[in-house]
């Protein structure tokens, strides 16, 4: 009992003790933070690599690709459904991709079949617009949709978008986010619809600039007839000048919103009437002819009133322009990140972008045929959370990549021996059945020897009976792709992720040895201080083992306080980390130490994992004991008849 009560004493009544508690508590939160963010990180590249790869993915690390990829995704789901629960193929290339205002981008090109790689991976949970409007992206050819207003100026889409909208808010398990409904700012620069993601329409431009410019011809011919009151000494010519040049600049910018908007020609004409009747005002002006002026403002102000109304009735939603493929881009490459998970785009859906690539032979040269640019529709945007990804991945029609970058089947010459080459893909990515689990290794590994193993015989097959169009291009191709799982993949950047976590864990964990030795020193000092005491207690019976013991569990209880209380900061700070790093940029930018370019995810992992936590409590406990040791056994040490006289 006696340990038990000078323990708690020498606890709260020296001081000193705090400092032996503080630095248990701050070398635990430290090591805390450290692991669980680097721990994190680690989880998150595992996860995402997988989501991103598949299980298993057949590849031969060429931009040629290989053939023969139908045919091997036919025979292992029919023969292997206790391995094999899906299988597609991909092609991979490099390009470029110009957007509506000039901007060009590289990127990398993804050719996919929707539908399979929405079962192979989790590129469907990476959709925008797949999320808030299910069902309605397609990489099919389409046109761009558009907003409009009802007979209440409410503004809607196309019936089906709507339809699907609703459907996504009011199912049970809805991906839409209520926060989304919220009514934007509108804008005359973008005029955006005001629900998730943006809309874009043409025709409502075309009427808010001509509105526009109806408001500052009418601004103008106020102050021109002001002006034309006055004496010709009080007039300004100039000003009169500027703004007839502006006028005049303005109208083939509305004449070319117009023609992008698909207006009919007789609307098109007001165009040109406004456009020639400021000529003729100009003239009027120049000559002083009231009567001229003041018609030409009357014609002016006239066929720009009957064009708005005119742009007014036709404001419905639908579709605008020419049917093109359509095309996902990665998120970062159309917008901005905003607050939340949100991102401010720059483009509406539907805009018209241009990829150009470049077709490889099967010998690796550029094909005859050179680069080859094409015209589609941004039809959905992609966040995996991995910025690499998001800001240069682009994907559209496994058919169509094939067939822009030369890989579908061709006929050979006649020298060649004549036949259609087999077509081909530079990846095929497969989904383990659900009886296999894809985060163990071992299973892993097993499934792709025996997918390893389908493909290799496959191969032999191939190169044995050599069907007409087959070349030994395709057989050297065939032969060179191999079989990896989604680890193997990463496994370079997963190893290296990881020896940085115990490097830089082994790095924290001896500073905080220090803990060690500050409670080895402060307990030295208070058995300095209370050598009378421990002869007190050695003189009414204590053993030497006795009075060790109290300097023992004194190390204890200091151990386990502090462990506690740095255990409890360390999680609240893992918590808010991204929040606290927010609050430091917000006061210098400079302080911002997580960045999505350089550590390729949104934000700092936050998760503290229960066993990670009780290691690095019983470890900071265990130090604490071993600090006490030195001072309880120099305790036990003390004589008491020297200890009673100690002064």
């Amino acid at each position: 009992m006696y340990k038990l009560f000078l323990c708690t004493r020498y606890l709260l009544k020296r001081r000193i003790a705090f400092f032996a508690v503080a630095a248990v508590t701050l070398c635990t939160a430290m090591v805390l933070i450290v692991i669980s963010v680097m721990g994190g990180f680690l989880d998150m590249v595992k996860e995402r690599s997988r989501g991103l790869l598949a299980d298993l993915i057949v590849d031969n690390y060429s931009l040629q690709g290989f053939p023969f990829y139908q045919e091997f995704v036919d025979q292992i789901l029919t023969d292997m459904p206790d391995v094999v629960r899906a299988a597609t193929p991909v092609v991979y290339n490099y390009g470029t991709l110009r957007f509506p205002d000039g901007i060009t981008k590289p990127v990398y090109l993804v050719g996919v079949r929707l539908e399979e790689a929405y079962v192979t991976n989790e590129f469907k949970q990476s959709l925008y617009y797949e999320k808030h409007y299910p069902g309605t992206t397609t990489l099919a050819e389409q046109k761009q949709p558009v907003f409009g207003f009802d007979d209440e100026l409410i503004p809607r889409l196309p019936a089906e978008l709507e339809l699907a909208l609703e459907k996504a808010v009011t199912a049970k398990d809805s991906a839409a986010d209520e926060a989304d409904r919220t009514p934007r700012l509108e804008r005359e620069a973008r005029a955006a619809f005001p629900g998730p993601g943006f809309y874009g329409s043409p025709l409502f431009l075309t009427v808010v600039h001509t509105e526009r410019f109806a408001r500052d011809f009418r601004t103008f011919a106020e102050d021109l007839i002001f002006q034309l009151g006055q004496p010709p000494d009080q007039r300004d010519p100039e000003y009169t000048a500027d703004w007839l040049d502006e006028f005049e600049d303005d109208v083939p910018d509305l004449l070319e919103r117009a023609e992008n908007a698909d207006l009919q020609p007789e609307d098109l004409g007001h165009f040109s009437t406004v456009q020639a009747a400021l000529g003729r005002l100009r003239t009027a002006i120049q000559q002083d002819n009231l009567e001229q002026i003041g018609e030409q403002l009357d014609a002016i102000m006239e066929a720009v009133s009957i064009l708005i109304e005119s742009l007014r009735d036709k404001l419905a939603p639908g579709y605008i322009g020419t049917e093109l493929p359509g095309i996902i881009i990665g998120r970062d490459m159309i917008g901005r990140p905003l607050e939340g998970s949100d991102y401010d785009r720059y483009y509406p859906r539907g805009e018209r972008v241009i990829i150009t690539m470049l077709p490889f032979s099967r010998k690796g040269a550029i094909a005859p045929s050179g680069a080859v640019s094409k015209a589609m529709r941004y039809v959905d945007d992609s966040r995996y959370g991995v910025y690499e990804i998001d800001s240069r991945n682009v994907y559209f029609d496994f058919d169509l990549a094939q067939q822009w970058l030369g890989m579908g089947s061709q006929r050979l010459d006649e020298e060649l021996s004549g036949g259609m080459t087999p077509p081909r893909a530079t990846q095929i990515q497969i989904k383990l059945a659900e009886g296999v689990d894809a985060r163990n290794r071992l299973a892993l590994e097993e499934a792709a020897v025996r997918v390893q193993e389908a493909w290799f015989g496959l191969t032999q097959r191939i190169s044995d009976r050599r069907p007409p169009g087959v070349t030994d291009e395709d057989i050297d191709l065939m032969s060179a792709a191999t079989v990896e799982t989604w680890q193997d993949r990463q496994r370079q950047y997963i190893a290296a992720v990881e020896k940085e976590k115990v490097l830089v864990t082994i790095l924290f964990a001896i500073i905080s040895v220090v803990a060690v030795f500050l409670v080895g020193c402060t307990f030295y000092m208070i058995v300095q201080q209370k050598t009378r005491d421990i002869g007190i207690i050695k003189s009414m019976g204590a053993t030497s083992a006795g009075v060790a013991s109290i300097f023992i569990s004194y190390g204890l209880l200091v151990g386990v306080v502090g462990s506690l209380v740095g255990l409890l900061f360390g999680a609240v700070f893992v918590h808010y980390i991204n929040e606290i790093q927010d609050a430091l940029a917000a006061l210098n930018p400079n302080l911002r130490v997580w960045s999505r370019e350089t550590y390729s995810f949104d934000y700092i992992p936050n998760t503290v994992k229960a066993g990670e936590a009780a290691v690095i409590v019983i470890v900071a406990i265990i130090s604490s004991i071993l600090g006490s040791l030195v001072p309880a056994w120099r305790a036990s040490r003390v004589w008491p008849v020297e200890a009673l006289r100690y002064e």
